[in-house]
């Protein structure tokens, strides 16, 4: 683990234009640990039938109900023809519902069905046992520190986007 404490001389931010060196090494060593966590969270995830893109856009409308396409596409930084494409096949499954929209009845929103719920739920199961296991064998120590972690990381996501993260 990098140490970000003690920054002096080549290591210390000059005017806060130019990254340290400890945060470049933190950077990589932080991007390297997460692709690795999402690797095996999708190993989890992917026992589930329904794909990936699905199951985002399942639980962004669970989060946040009457989204249209092109809202979930900015949500979800993809194109709008990707996220057209992922919403057709969830339409085509019976997972999602599209209606006009009661302010605008030029706009469609989407909505989950009961099967969407469904599908959700059952998605997530294989990813929430697979995470509670590993969070059981944490220290107290660890559990505090992984508390304090997932306040950073909702920081370092914090860039404007409409990325909606999960608080307890």
């Amino acid at each position: 683990m990098v140490s970000s404490g003690g920054m002096t001389g080549e290591n210390a931010p000059r005017d806060g234009a130019h990254l340290s060196v400890a945060d470049g090494e933190l950077a990589t060593e932080l991007a390297e640990v997460m692709w690795a966590f999402l690797r095996r969270l999708r190993a989890e995830t992917t026992r589930s039938e329904l794909p990936l893109a699905q199951q985002a856009v399942l639980a962004r409308l669970h989060a946040t109900p009457a989204m249209t396409s092109s809202d979930l596409a900015r949500a979800e930084l993809v194109s709008p023809q990707a996220m057209n494409s992922t919403v057709a096949a969830a339409r085509t499954a019976g997972l999602v519902r599209a209606e006009r929209d009661e302010a605008d009845g030029r706009r469609m929103v989407l909505h989950l069905t009961a099967d969407g719920e469904v599908a959700l739920r059952e998605a997530r199961e294989g990813r929430q046992t697979w995470l509670v296991g590993r969070i059981e064998v944490l220290s107290a120590e660890q559990r505090a520190g992984l508390d304090v972690t997932l306040a950073t990381l909702r920081a370092l996501l914090d860039d404007g986007h409409q990325t909606r993260v999960g608080t307890r």
